[in-house]
């Protein structure tokens, strides 16, 4: 295993550093992924004057952030993937807009950090042709946290890559494959398939919302309910009420069109209140199919018993472990339970697109 160690110009500043105690590739689908390198003695100086990585086994990039060095002369070099570059902008320009969703990521994106406020090397590549529709609300945080957002509800993320060839940073959305039950190449995880050394699950209704109350800059108020849930059954409802003043009928050409409006509201922040399952694994190194078969962003067929039978379930998180000679693979399957800092993000989302 070896980094390439480069400079702000993405050009290499040193030899490949090959000698480390422990080394993790934090590969994430929904959030900026990170990577954290412990060093052998001597080894840390290699590192003084880089800016970023090249992680040949994974073909990505990332960032160097931190190095923390110690009395022996090993060193934590610590960062995240070449994707934390658009957390370097605030979303000032673009919102509100409507309309295809890739075009409208593209041209906040470009205003953000290509038309206004350059960032250094970054290119936008080819369209995906995306057939998907969208309306973001104006807000103001960070860009990645922003394209995040608005692209996991579609199963959607995006990847930044440095071509050499073209001395580029190359933006590109993202779409998982479907390797899930029914699939044309199904690929299974279960609690006693082979390739597995260990599988958990976690499994939580704590939070589920399926039906919401939003109310219009006119006080008229409106349902959404999610997919597959009866109106008429009240029993099975898990109630939410928001309020989205911003929503304002003088805005439409017709009343319809606001009501319509004003369920997006509702199904958009329903999507942020579902059930959670989550499957987290330890694989072989040998196991047949990681980053060829299947990948991260992917769906797979789960079956993590306990009677919750077999399931499409996406591959949100891989951690790429090298540890005293060893190679390990830690998959998560689906959203881990929410944390503390977690569930404080995701209110602070939803109220900033309710208004």
């Amino acid at each position: 295993m070896e980094i390439h160690l480069l400079g702000a110009d993405y050009k290499p500043v040193a030899g490949p550093a090959d000698r480390f105690i422990s080394f993790v590739w934090s590969r994430r689908f929904h959030e900026c992924g990170s990577f954290t390198i412990h060093t052998t003695p001597g080894e840390a100086e290699r590192f003084s004057g880089a800016s970023f990585v090249f992680n040949p086994a994974a073909g990505e990039y990332g960032r160097i952030e931190s190095v923390s060095y110690g009395a022996d002369g090993a060193a934590v070099v610590r960062g995240r993937l070449l994707e934390s570059l658009l957390s370097d902008r605030i979303v000032t320009e673009g919102l509100p807009m409507s309309g295809n969703l890739e075009t409208v990521v593209r041209t906040v994106a470009v205003n953000n950090s290509i038309s206004d406020r350059q960032i250094a090397f970054l290119h936008y590549g080819p369209l995906l042709g995306l057939t998907e529709t969208v309306s973001a609300e104006k807000e103001t945080v960070n860009l990645s946290d922003w394209i995040y957002g608005i692209l996991k509800p579609f199963g959607l993320s995006y990847r930044l890559r440095y071509d050499p060839s073209a001395d580029r940073v190359i933006f590109r959305i993202v779409r998982g494959g479907d390797r899930g039950p029914g699939s044309e190449s199904p690929v299974y995880f279960s609690s006693d398939g082979g390739g597995l050394i260990s599988l958990e699950t976690d499994y939580s209704e704590a939070e589920m919302k399926n039906l919401a109350f939003v109310e219009g800059r006119d006080g008229y108020v409106t349902t959404a309910v999610r997919e597959g849930v009866d109106r008429d059954v009240p029993q099975t409802h898990r109630e939410m009420y928001l309020v989205a003043h911003d929503v304002d009928p003088d805005d439409f050409g017709s009343y319809a069109d606001y009501v319509s409006e004003l369920r997006n509201r509702g199904n958009k922040a329903l999507r942020d209140y579902r059930e959670t399952l989550c499957v987290r694994c330890e694989v072989t190194p040998d196991l047949p199919g990681y980053r060829t078969a299947f990948d991260l962003g992917d769906l797979v067929a789960v079956d993590a018993g306990h009677g919750y039978g077999l399931r499409a379930v996406r591959v949100t998180e891989a951690d790429e472990i090298w540890e005293n000679g060893t190679f390990r693979v830690e998959i998560t399957l689906g959203e881990r339970l929410m944390n503390v800092k977690r569930f404080i993000k995701r209110e602070l989302t939803a109220n900033r697109a309710v208004k």
